[in-house]
């Protein structure tokens, strides 16, 4: 059974409105997101697999999502303890989708190990991403004085200040912008 944890920085920025994100890099971008695609398989198929979520490295027993043939399913934050696991049905359905009620604090990390098996490619950690821009603000113009939080993002990216600053910051919360062949 091959597996792969992938490794995502929840940041709550906290004001009047505070909101939960999903933090994750890539080679341009720094992406906050709401909305975070988590896995998909073939329409025509009757496999299943099973995704396993993990808050800094312990497993949340009630949140265990089964993928079968045809579903794409997302996590996605509704304010800032609830977190839905959705299918890919109309909007007018959601309802139906599971509601978990956790308490995130800044710098919690959450841990999601997919069996790749069931599926027809590994995923690529972009296709996780649900956003299509590709540009965004400067690094330092929008966290040019949050010495904290740019300490938790250096530890948690395993990477330099300075490869930080050479980033642009993308905000996100519109969960159908979303166009995998914009990936780069």
């Amino acid at each position: 059974m091959e597996t792969n944890i992938k490794r995502i920085l929840i940041v709550s920025f906290s004001n009047k409105t505070s909101q939960v994100f999903f933090c994750a890099k890539d080679k341009k971008r720094i992406v906050f997101f709401t909305r975070l695609l988590i896995g998909e398989l073939p329409s025509m198929t009757s496999k299943t697999t099973t995704i396993t979520v993990y808050r800094n490295g312990v497993e949340i027993d009630s949140c265990k999502i089964y993928l079968s043939g045809g579903h794409v399913e997302s996590l996605q934050f509704l304010g800032l303890e609830k977190l839905r696991i959705e299918k890919n049905v109309p909007k007018r359905e959601w309802a139906n989708g599971q509601l978990y009620s956790f308490h995130f604090n800044e710098g919690d990390i959450l841990e999601l190990d997919k069996e790749y098996r069931d599926f027809e490619k590994p995923d690529e950690w972009l296709d996780e991403i649900s956003v299509r821009r590709k540009y965004g603000a400067d690094f330092a113009t929008v966290f040019g004085k949050e010495k904290d939080f740019i300490e938790k993002m250096t530890t948690f990216f395993s990477c330099s200040l300075e490869e930080l600053q050479s980033k642009k910051i993308i905000f996100t919360n519109n969960p159908v912008d979303t166009d995998f062949t914009e990936f780069y």
